[in-house]
């Protein structure tokens, strides 16, 4: 538990929390749940790659090409400005990964 910052140590909770039923959703292949724990875990942290690897997955699969492409460069986008460097995954990466 970070005493020094008790926001970051719910912060570091909640994503811990979240992950966990990602992969529970991810194991289960439940589309709708897996885009909904994914859009949770980028609202505390938008560089989550798990999240990021969930949902383009989840939409390439659906069909939904353009919202994997769309979540992917947003991602990129975010990552480029708060990191200030390119994001070395590509989406054929993402898409074909386990």
């Amino acid at each position: 538990v970070n005493l020094a910052n008790p926001d970051q140590s719910k912060r570091d909770f909640a994503i811990d929390f979240l992950l966990g039923i990602l992969l529970r959703e991810i194991n289960s292949g439940k589309a709708n749940a897996i885009l909904k724990a994914s859009n949770l875990i980028f609202l505390f942290d938008t560089l989550n790659e798990e999240a990021l690897f969930a949902k383009c997955r989840v939409y390439y699969k659906q069909g939904k090409k353009s919202l994997a492409k769309s979540t992917y460069n947003s991602f990129c986008k975010e990552y480029a400005t708060l990191l200030g460097e390119k994001y070395q995954v590509s989406l054929a990466q993402i898409i074909s990964s386990n």
